[in-house]
C-alpha cells in the first residue's frame, strides 16, 4: 500500500465517530480500507464509478421531492451513479446533513478520492453508525467486533442495518477485508 493511500486512511478514519458503538467499536482505518477495498478493489481507479439501476428507479424515478427533481435537472443519471474509492452514490453526497455536495458541482468530483472519503465518512457517521447500533440492539447482528462491522457494512451497501435487505456476500467480503487489513 502507498504512502498516500494509507495516509488517506488514517486521516480520514480518525473522522469516523464510532464511540456509540463503545467498547465493540472497529478499529477506523481498517474499517474503511475494508469497504474500499471492496467498493473498488482499493481505489483501482478502473473501478471508479458505476451505474446504479436499481437505485435509480427506487430513489429518483419515483421521488416527488424538488429537491431530487432539481438535481436531477442539473445531473441526470450521475444521481444513480456510484462514484469514487468508496463508491458514494451521487444523491447521497447530496442529501448528507452535514456539510453536502454543493448542487453546483457535478458528482462525478467524488471520483477525487480526498473528497470521495470526505462523503463517505459522513455517510458512516450520520447513517451508517446509527444503524448500525440499532441493528445490534435489535439482536440483528451480534454484539462483537465483527457484528458491528457487518452491521455498518449492511447500512453503507443497503442503505440500512434494519431493514429486510441484508446483502449477505457484501458484508462477508467487509468481513474478510477488515480481518485482512493491517
Amino acid at each position: 500500500m502507498g504512502f498516500i493511500r494509507k495516509y488517506l486512511y488514517e486521516t480520514m478514519g480518525k473522522g469516523l465517530d464510532l464511540a456509540p458503538l463503545g467498547d465493540i467499536a472497529p478499529n477506523p482505518t481498517r474499517l474503511l480500507r475494508a469497504i474500499c477495498k471492496v467498493e473498488s478493489a482499493g481505489g483501482d481507479p478502473r473501478h471508479a464509478m458505476r451505474y446504479e439501476e436499481g437505485f435509480y428507479g427506487r430513489y429518483i424515478a419515483k421521488s416527488s421531492s424538488s429537491i431530487v427533481l432539481d438535481l436531477y435537472l442539473r445531473h441526470g443519471k450521475e444521481l444513480a451513479t456510484s462514484w469514487g474509492c468508496m463508491q458514494v452514490m451521487g444523491l447521497v453526497a447530496y442529501e448528507l446533513p452535514e456539510d453536502p455536495l454543493p448542487k453546483d458541482i457535478g458528482p462525478n468530483a467524488l471520483l477525487d478520492p480526498r473528497l470521495c472519503m470526505y462523503f463517505a465518512v459522513q455517510l458512516i457517521n450520520c447513517r451508517c453508525i446509527p444503524s448500525a447500533v440499532l441493528a445490534i440492539h435489535r439482536g440483528l447482528h451480534p454484539r462483537t467486533e465483527p457484528g458491528a462491522v457487518a452491521a455498518i457494512a449492511d447500512a453503507y451497501n443497503s442503505g440500512s442495518a434494519i431493514d429486510r435487505m441484508r446483502p449477505e456476500g457484501y458484508i462477508a467480503k467487509v468481513l474478510a477485508a477488515y480481518e485482512e487489513a493491517e
